[in-house]
Formats: C-alpha cells, structure tokens, sequence
C-alpha cells in the first residue's frame, strides 16, 4: 500500500537521515544532545536513553542497578548493625567488592551507549564531546574504587579483630595475647626467666625486698610499686582502693576448699548449645612505662538467652593466691596471669589468653566460650581518628593521687582525655573502671557511625583494629553487641568479687603487700546461683 492509499487523517512515520516523514511532508526531526544523554546515564544507568525515547533500553539499563540499589536499601534499614559487620568478613568484602567493579563497568557502558545512540554521526575518536564521556568514566572508576577501599578497609580490620585465642598481627595487642609478629618486647626478668617483672626475688610480688624497688619522692619511708601504688611502712597502701566490703559477709573462709576439678581441654569460640554464653572482657594496660602489661580490668559477662538475663561478674585486680587450673596455686596477683602465661610458653602450650580464659572459668566454675580485649594504651590513636568521643560522667571522680578531678556533666574528650578517663583508678573501683572503659569503647563505636566521620571511616576502622580482640564468631556478633548494649542496663546484676563477701585481704603477717584472696566458698555459692545446673560446682 502506498501512501496515496492512506485517508486524510491517517498518517505513516519514518526515519529518513536527519528527517522523519509524516503523511507526505518532510519533518525535520529534532537535534539530540549526546552531552546531555552521556551525563543522564552518568547520574543513572538509563536515564540517557529515556531521553532519546529508547524506552526498552532505558529499561534494560535502569533496572539492574536499581534492584541493587532496593536490597542494598532494605538490608540497611533492616539491621544496618549487621550490615556493617558482615562487611568485616573477608569472603563478604571481596563479593561487595567485585559488584562494585561490575556496577562500575555497567554505568561506564550506559554512558557510552547513549553518548553513541545520540551522535550525530563520523568518527567517535574525533567526536568534541568524547573527552567529557572519558571524564565522567573515570569520576564513576574513582567513587567505585574509593567505595572499594572503604569496604576493604572494614574487611582487612575484621582479619585483625575476629581471631583466635593465639592473634597472629604485628600490633602490641598481638604480642600481649600471646601470638603476634612484632610490637613490644618483653624482656622479662634476667636471672628469672618467666616470672614477674620486677620480682627479683620470685616471691610473687613486687615490694621492698626487690632489687629496683623505688622509693617515694616526699622521703617519708613510702614507697611506690610497679604500678604505681603509694605503700607506706605498714604495707598499706595510700590513696588506694581497698574496699570496705560488698553486703553481707560471706560464709567463714576455708583456706582449703578448692573449685572442681578442670574438665579436661575444652574448646572454646563456639557457643554453648544451652545455657549461659559466657564472655571474658579483658582491659590491657601496656603504659605508664611499663615493659609489660598487665589485665586490670577481668570481668566476666554471662549472658542466659533463654532468660535475657545478663550478670556481670568483676574480679578485682588485686586478687591473688588463685587455685590453678594445672594444679597448684597461683601466688600472684590476677592481672599479672596472662604475662606469666605468655613468659612460660612449655607450660602454658595453649597461650596466654586461652590460659586466662581456663583459669577465670576454673575458679567460677565454669566455661568461658569467649574473650574480647581491648589495649588501653592504643585508644587515643582511635579517638582522635573519630574526632574524640563525648562522655557522660554520673559519678563525680576524685583522685588525689592521679591528681585527676571530673565532676558529673557531659563531656567530649579527645583521645588523651579519654585514656585518662579510662584508666584512672584511684578515687574509685576497678568496676567502676571497667564501665568507664566500656563507655569510651561505645562512644567510640557511635562516632564511628557519624557521618560526618564517613570520610575518614577507612583511618578509624583501622585504629580501632590496633586495640581491639576477640575470638567471638563474626557470624555471632549480634551476640556480642547484645551483651554489650545490655551490659549498663538497670536490669543487669553487677557483681564485684571483693572483700567481705566473696573474699579477704590476706593478713599483713602473711606478705606484706595489698592483696586478696577468693573466698572459695562464697564463690561457689555465687557460681551456683548464676550458673545454675551448668556450675561446675555442686
């Protein structure tokens, strides 16, 4: 049929060079822009040929990209916690990473297909608009490839953080848990190989009868231990902490009673199939010139999920003469364990930080599934890298000694504030500590997720990787976070393992320096009453 056959209102289109026919009349078609088009697909996958009014292929490129977009969305909305976390996993990381690089090639070619569907015609290596086609391919490589380094960031952080109970890095942290490359030496004791620093004589602990032992400034016969405690003529100590007693006293002390046999060789990074899920938080002090560290913060957070119940069990740092797990007893203090351990490889073959964890679960009288450890002396690197964290302190603290006063108020502190606000210890408890350095650890956490800190998110996410360590399944996380959010709640049980409930100071006759000893039968009530029929004790 040809177009004379065609009425009057009836009319046929067709493209003819640079004109469309319509009916019997030439109509110039009207000029598009490849610019325009090219920068529409630059801004969306589509959106050039939706300018072109190439509608199925708008469609072909548009869709992709948008369905990812929909998930990426939902999967943030749903659990943006999760989200964050499973980018920690390297396996995760490298698939985020390869649809990065397929999302990239697919913008580049829909720039290019509608820069090409829009020329005019000639050749396309000598087209004038051919350099922005080539600008705007790369502006889509450098936000892929930054958006590359970002999640890389997280998955080279995750390979630090998550690991086992031997960590396997170059960082102190490492080194102090028993397993790294590199970080800080540990000289140990000449002539006494494995033992105490400081503990010349190998008595079990550091006081006047040591070689080094320093001698207090004022020259009023005080002296100053390892750590920095004031201890006068009597072996007390100054401006310490020793407390005046939890509640109720605890049953008669028997020096005798020892907890449960150890059970073996238990494995541990995995959760129980029942009951509690208990979790070893360990503060690591390696500073104030030391050339060691020592675990002054020991608290043992048990979490029962069938109950949502959390109890939180805190062993003083001055506690000693522990029963040990290999038989034998343990004449120093608790927070020098994991040095000894880690100084006596032949008989700690398990390393240090899965000895601690057999050794607070031997004397409570249970299994500890899990450990996170945080290093002190590396938090203001992290601090400062989130641009310092603000702090609310309910209690005023007072230290005469550490010549440190806050009142109650909000603060924001930048990194050396907030170490000293974490490890400051006189004027209050090692708990209190320990709260302390779980709320810098958490406002860490939350300035981490500002976005106004997304810029340098790469920076922070490796600083915080320098300072802290776990064994907890990355899979099992949310478990630990829960654990964590709960672990300031009202509901939560906050048990300290002091005197005069659950322990006592050993008498001045006995050695002449600060230190307690676990009332093991008050322990083992406690241990029933939280551990219930999953108490190693009966």
């Amino acid at each position: 049929m040809s177009t004379g056959d065609l009425g009057p209102s009836e009319t046929i289109s067709a493209t003819a060079g640079e004109g469309v026919y319509r009916g019997r009349r030439r109509v110039k078609r009207q000029a598009l822009s490849p610019v325009t088009a090219t920068f529409l697909s630059f801004i969306w996958p589509g959106l050039g040929h939706a300018y072109a009014k190439r509608i199925r292929r708008a469609l072909l490129f548009a869709l992709p990209p948008a369905v990812l977009f929909l998930l990426a969305v939902g999967a943030v909305i749903a659990d943006p916690t999760m989200v964050a976390l499973s980018l920690l996993a390297p396996a995760v990381a490298l698939g985020v990473i390869a649809v990065l690089a397929l999302h990239a090639l697919w913008r580049i070619a829909a720039m290019v297909d509608a820069w090409r569907s829009t020329r005019p015609g000639g050749r396309a290596l000598t087209d004038r608009t051919l350099p922005l086609v080539v600008l705007l391919a790369v502006v889509v490589v450098g936000v892929h490839v930054t958006a590359g380094v970002y999640v890389q960031s997280f998955a080279d952080a995750g390979a630090r953080i998550f690991t086992g109970d031997r960590p396997q890095g170059s960082s102190d942290i490492d080194d102090i848990l028993g397993g790294g490359t590199g970080g800080t030496d540990d000289p140990g004791n000449p002539g006494n190989p494995g033992g105490l620093p400081g503990d010349t004589n190998d008595d079990g602990v550091v006081d006047w009868n040591d070689d080094g032992w320093i001698e207090d400034e004022t020259g009023d016969g005080d002296v100053i231990d390892e750590d920095g405690d004031v201890i006068d003529e009597d072996g007390d100590v100054i401006d310490g902490e020793e407390p005046d007693g939890e509640g109720e006293p605890g049953p008669p002390f028997d020096p005798d009673l020892m907890p449960p046999p150890f059970d073996g060789d238990p494995e541990t990074g995995s959760l129980p199939g029942e009951g509690p899920i208990n979790v070893l938080f360990i503060g690591l002090d390696s500073g104030l010139g030391r050339n060691h560290s020592l675990s002054d913060t020991l608290m043992v957070a048990s979490y029962y999920p069938a109950r949502d119940k959390l109890t939180m069990i805190s062993i003083p740092r001055d506690t000693g003469r522990t029963p040990l797990y290999k038989g034998g007893t343990y004449p120093r203090r608790i927070n020098t364990f994991l040095n000894y351990a880690r100084a006596n490889p032949a008989r700690f073959p398990e390393g240090p930080v899965a000895a601690l964890m057999r050794q607070v679960g031997y004397v409570l009288g249970t299994k500890i599934h899990f450990y996170a450890a945080t290093n002190l002396e590396g938090l203001p690197r992290a601090v400062d890298a989130v641009g310092g964290v603000t702090i609310t302190v309910d209690k005023a603290i007072h230290s005469v000694k550490s010549n440190y006063h806050v009142e109650p108020g909000t603060y924001h502190f930048n990194g050396a504030e907030a170490l000293r606000f974490a490890r400051v210890r006189y004027g209050s408890s090692d708990f209190a500590r320990a709260r302390r350095q779980q709320q810098v650890i958490k406002a860490l956490a939350a300035r981490a997720r500002d976005p106004g800190v997304a810029a340098r998110l790469p920076q922070v996410i490796d600083a915080i990787s320098e300072v802290v360590r776990t064994n907890v399944p990355r899979e099992q996380t949310p478990t630990l976070l829960r654990i964590l959010e709960r672990a300031n709640d009202a509901a939560t049980e906050n048990i300290v393992l002091r005197p005069n409930k659950y322990a006592r100071r050993i008498p001045k006759t006995e050695i002449r320096y600060y230190m307690t000893e676990l009332n093991i039968a008050a322990v083992r009530n406690l241990s029933l009453r939280v551990f219930g029929s999953y108490s190693r004790y009966r």
